[in-house]
């Protein structure tokens, strides 16, 4: 069950509120609904997001934020189907999940899945597991950006192609350094795979195709 912390705030999403944040936990997004299951200060919404349907209406929302969220949500098809619900068609979907082969992904026991760069190609009839696998889900994503996160020199830094780096970043402060090269992006999983710990975390920009 769901309730709502501000209700005045809330009852004016649809015009107001564009935004979603789930998952929030103590980050609070200004212009964002922030939702969690836990009643912290500055949620909007208290829902536990493996109950559906959540408390949103059809096509709600421009933008949708999941951060370090899906990994621990025990159907990855089902959140992702929701997560098409309430998004505008062509509204943005923004995803952060741990690399399989990370400590980011086996240093969390509440953790369920893993991902890697692949594992959303489901989702998206323009690729080749899309096509092949339709039948999987309803939800149909366009993949545009898949982002490696690395750690270097103590800072994080989120590696792409330079056609991707426009529509890359995420708000504050989840926003890392930038670095778009489309070699070094090539390169990596060359790395990552056999070696590990070398990409810590993925970003996926989704949009929400009609």
């Amino acid at each position: 069950m769901a309730y709502i912390l501000e209700p005045k705030t809330i009852n004016k999403t649809k015009d107001l509120k564009s935004r979603l944040h789930l998952g929030c936990g103590s980050i609070i997004l200004p212009n964002h609904v922030n939702v969690d299951h836990v009643a912290l200060p500055g949620v909007d919404v208290v829902h536990d997001l493996t109950e559906f349907p959540w408390p949103f209406v059809d096509q709600q929302f421009d933008d949708v934020i999941l951060v370090d969220i899906l990994e621990h949500l025990p159907s990855v098809v089902k959140t992702l189907e929701e997560v098409y619900r309430i998004t505008k068609p062509d509204g943005r979907v923004l995803i952060r999940v741990p690399y399989y082969n990370s400590t980011d992904a086996s240093g969390d026991p509440t953790h369920i899945h893993f991902f890697n760069e692949c594992t959303l190609d489901f989702f998206d009839p323009g690729r080749e597991m899309g096509q092949s696998r339709a039948y999987y889900s309803s939800a149909k994503f366009h993949i545009r950006v898949v982002g490696y996160r690395v750690y270097f020199l103590r800072r994080v830094f989120l590696i792409c192609n330079g056609d991707e780096a426009k529509n890359t970043l995420m708000p504050e402060p989840y926003k890392v350094k930038l670095m778009a090269n489309a070699f070094l992006k090539k390169c990596l999983p060359y790395l990552a795979h056999p070696l590990g710990n070398i990409i810590r975390t993925l970003h996926f920009e989704l949009v929400r195709l009609p």
